[in-house]
């Protein structure tokens, strides 16, 4: 699996939480944590507006960073 279908499941279990039990949408979580935490390529990622983005979808400047 990709570092970007990881993020992508992630950010969508964010977004509905409401569609899943509680001990569903932990179990998924957790899975997809797991995955996330322990992918080669989790480097290439950031946390953008409260959303799991890959870096290289985002400028310095929308993450904070001034010249």
């Amino acid at each position: 699996m990709t570092i970007q279908e990881i993020i992508t499941k992630l950010n969508h279990l964010e977004d509905n939480i409401k569609n899943y039990s509680k001990t569903d949408w932990l179990y998924q979580i957790n899975k997809y944590e797991e995955l996330f935490t322990h992918h080669p390529d989790v480097d290439d990622t950031c946390c953008y507006q409260n959303r799991w983005v890959m870096k290289s979808d985002v400028t310095l400047e929308q993450l904070g960073y001034r010249n």
